[in-house]
């Protein structure tokens, strides 16, 4: 890359598409060979992708310049809209109702009260929080709930990979993948509540007439128009057969792009419209997901090591004591929350085991609650990201190592049906290596049907 950039002119006056369409390939390559390399020592491909933005990112070796990364960004809409339909898809409520009580316990002791129990550690670190010093009580109280809630965001986007990677169905898989979105949404509700409160004892103006539409319109505008766009996508799904993967890739680019415009969440529309696709069509979702998969690749790819490039390593040393003591909190928190919903609700050993992992990863969400901190309190917004984001990222390159090695303990790893597969692994719903599932998990290799030899090239 240091060479290729050679030819280029410099960066101040260079086009921006050139820079991009440098980067983009070269991201693409190494986070792909990254990912593949961590996965021969037992580690998810999606730690590969983000260390290897990581490494190449504007804070570490700084073959990625900021500038990259910016235009890089504009794949994680489209991203995010793959990674919401995905979801949607994977949401059957036939499946999922017999779990509902679960998930709503889950909600209430993990993620409700993990946010609450957040708030006050973080409350309780203010002598070492520079930017919390002199704060009236009020304004100190109302900042470290807006820290607590965002903290308490996770990232359907990191579980839902991990659940493709390791082909994972059953009562956790779909535990943790309806836990993680409707908590998302619930954030998401908590934190305007409560940044606008903060908003108001900072001498700010937050209007709570505007502030409430702002949320329905985000909410219910999003979920409606995502209803719009499942019933346009079923209608073309069903009668036109080829081009799927250009169709849905495109509604998602669309999507994402129309959507910010229009104070929409991408995520919440393209899930409403997956939710559509699975339940009420007559399309099989999971068909359509095995049919993009392979397109969406790349976009995963980038996104997922643009999300590492962004991880600002140089100033975690400034924060490291908040961050680490942060970080124990909310995985203590999860862990005794999600266990005791398990237990109130009889739900099965598995669930209840393992579930809270589900909920350590962080990523889009806490980024752009993150920025939205920033950009909403002037005064102190900027040290408060900079803590929020060392939290996520920590959490969003070590998490997903446990959630991974769950998974497979579980032995849910591998049960997915005998069509889908993974881009990279073609084979009919291969147990990862390094596999601990025991039972029918193991033995799907030998029972889905295996593809012809490819003739041998002369």
């Amino acid at each position: 890359l240091r060479a290729a950039k050679g030819f280029i002119p410099d960066e101040a006056s260079q086009p921006a598409v050139a820079g991009a369409a440098l980067a983009f390939g070269f991201v693409m390559l190494c986070a792909l060979f990254a990912g593949r390399l961590v996965e021969k020592i037992g580690m998810p491909r999606l730690t590969g992708y983000l260390v290897a933005g990581l490494v190449a990112g504007p804070y570490a070796l700084g073959l990625l310049t900021e500038q990259m990364v910016t235009a890089l960004r504009l794949v994680e809409g489209t991203a995010v809209c793959l990674i919401a339909l995905t979801a949607g898809g994977e949401l059957n409520f036939e499946k999922v109702r017999p779990l509902m009580k679960v998930v709503r316990s889950m909600t209430i002791w993990a993620v409700v009260v993990g946010a609450i129990a957040l708030s006050l550690v973080v409350f309780a670190l203010t002598p070492l929080l520079p930017f919390m010093q002199g704060m009236p009580i009020a304004l100190r109280v109302a900042v470290s709930v807006v820290i607590g809630v965002t903290l308490a965001s996770q990232s359907p986007a990191v579980v839902i990979a991990l659940l493709e990677e390791t082909r994972s169905d059953g009562p956790l898989s779909q535990t943790m993948l309806a836990l993680v979105v409707i908590s998302d949404l619930l954030v998401i509700v908590l934190f305007a509540m409560a940044s606008a409160a903060a908003k108001v004892l900072s001498g700010g103006d937050a209007d709570p007439t505007s502030t409430v539409l702002a949320i329905a319109w985000e909410l219910l505008g999003s979920m409606g128009i995502g209803l719009l766009v499942g019933i346009l996508m079923g209608v073309y799904l069903r009668n036109v057969k080829g081009g799927r993967a250009l169709f849905v890739l495109v509604v998602c680019l669309v999507v994402a792009e129309v959507g910010r415009r229009l104070h929409l969440d991408p995520l919440i529309v393209m899930l409403a419209a997956g939710v559509f696709i699975e339940n009420v069509t007559s399309i099989e979702a999971s068909e359509l997901i095995h049919d993009i998969e392979s397109a969406a690749l790349p976009v995963y790819l980038i996104f997922f090591a643009v999300a590492g490039a962004i991880i600002r390593i140089d100033l975690l040393p400034a924060v490291a004591i908040p961050t680490a003591i942060l970080i124990v909190a909310r995985s203590v928190v999860f862990w005794w929350g999600a266990r005791r919903a398990g237990r109130v609700t009889n739900a099965p050993d598995t669930v209840t085991k393992y579930t809270w992992l589900g909920l350590l990863p962080q990523a889009g969400l806490a980024l752009a609650l993150a920025l939205i901190v920033k950009r909403t309190f002037p005064e102190f917004g900027a040290e408060a990201a900079v803590l929020i984001l060392s939290v996520a990222g920590v959490n969003q390159l070590i998490t997903p190592i446990f959630l991974r090695r769950a998974l497979l303990k579980s032995g849910e790893a591998g049960k997915r049906a005998a069509h889908d597969f993974s881009p990279e692994h073609p084979e009919a719903s291969d147990v990862p290596p390094g596999s601990e599932a025991s039972g029918p998990a193991k033995n799907v290799r030998a029972s889905a049907p295996r593809p012809p030899p490819a003739p041998e090239n002369p």
